[in-house]
This record gives structure tokens, sequence and C-alpha cells, in this order.
């Protein structure tokens, strides 16, 4: 009976072993897959490690055209059915990207907020949202079969300064989450002046 218990457990690592191998890190930003194996797995030091990778994006100003806009299906497919000229659009950086699919581990939820945006209060105590990107598209005037294709875009960075200072946070928070896990630790953004939209 104990020799079939070391076996079981034996497989169990191998297993997840494996599993994690599957799984490529430096591919969870562009492809939605990926990313959620790692969510729908129950093997906490994946995530750990995933969150890890996604912390050292700080700094990567790429646009990220996987994730964006809405999160919910359907009010994306409202919100592209409703575009007819120049309108600006939430496609937001990659280092942004990273922190909403941390906080998406976190709170376990692809949903757990409404687009990939985030809300702060500003220095004249204004209300402001922002994707860390602004520009504009403009998308040809009869929807195809697989979606607008892009014909000008154009955008540039703002309020790098609010999403450098959420890094901090995260980055405080992953070491209490090291400590004392997932579970057993505040979000993110726990007292913190800025939230996911």
């Amino acid at each position: 009976m104990r020799i079939l218990l070391i076996l079981f457990f034996i497989l169990l690592k191998l297993t997840t072993y494996s599993q994690n191998k599957e799984i490529d890190l430096n591919k969870i930003l562009i492809i939605e897959s990926e990313f959620q194996k790692i969510l729908n797995s129950d093997d906490d030091s994946l995530k750990l490690e995933a969150i890890e990778y996604l912390l050292s994006k700080k700094g990567d100003k790429k646009i990220n055209t996987t994730w964006n806009g809405y999160i919910n299906p359907s009010d994306r497919k409202k919100y592209n059915k409703s575009t007819t000229s120049y309108l600006e659009y939430s496609f937001a950086t990659n280092q942004l990207v990273a922190l909403y699919l941390i906080s998406v581990l976190y709170h376990s939820d692809i949903e757990f907020c409404k687009k990939i945006e985030i809300e702060y209060i500003n220095e004249e105590g204004k209300t402001i949202n922002t994707t860390n990107l602004k520009g504009k598209y403009r998308p040809r005037q009869k929807e195809r079969v697989r979606g607008y294709k892009f014909m000008k875009m154009k955008f540039k960075l703002v309020d790098n300064d609010v999403v450098m200072k959420m890094y901090d946070f995260y980055e405080d928070w992953f070491e209490k989450v090291k400590e004392n896990g997932l579970k057993n630790t505040a979000s993110p953004l726990n007292n913190t002046s800025i939230k996911w939209k």
C-alpha cells in the first residue's frame, strides 16, 4: 500500500512537471491559450513563475494586440459594430497587459474587470482612465467577415509614471505572495488610488 502511495505521488509530480514544460512563458502575452493553461492550472508554483515573468515586462511599451479593449466578447462585438470613423481604441502596452494578467491570476477570473484599462485620480483631482497609450484608428466603413482592417493607427505613450507606480505596488505585493501565498495576500492594488476599470 505504501509503495502504491509513493508511486502515485511520483506520477503526480511527473505529470505536473510535463505540463509546466508544455507552457512557454514567452508566449503568454501574445497567445491567449498559453495564458489559459496557467490560469486553469492548480499549480501555484507555476502561477508564481508566470507572475515573476510578467513583472519582467516593466518598461515594455510595445502595443499589445492580443489582449485589448473589452474583456467580455459581447461587449467587444457591440463596440466594434459602433465604430465608423476615427476613434480612440483601447490598445494597451505590453507592460500594462502584464499587470492585468497578474491580476487575472490573483482573481482566477479573466473577466474580473470590464476593460484592460486603469482608473486613477490625477494631481488636479480629476478621474483619468488610461491604457498607457493614446491614439486613433480608422476602420473600413463596412465590416469584413474577419473584422475590421486597421487602415491608419497612430499611438503615443501616456500616463507612464502611473504604470511605473503600479509596478512598485505589484512588486511589493509579489514579495508578500512569496511569503504568504496567493490566497493569503490582499489584491495588488488594495489600499491604493488606482483600480482596474
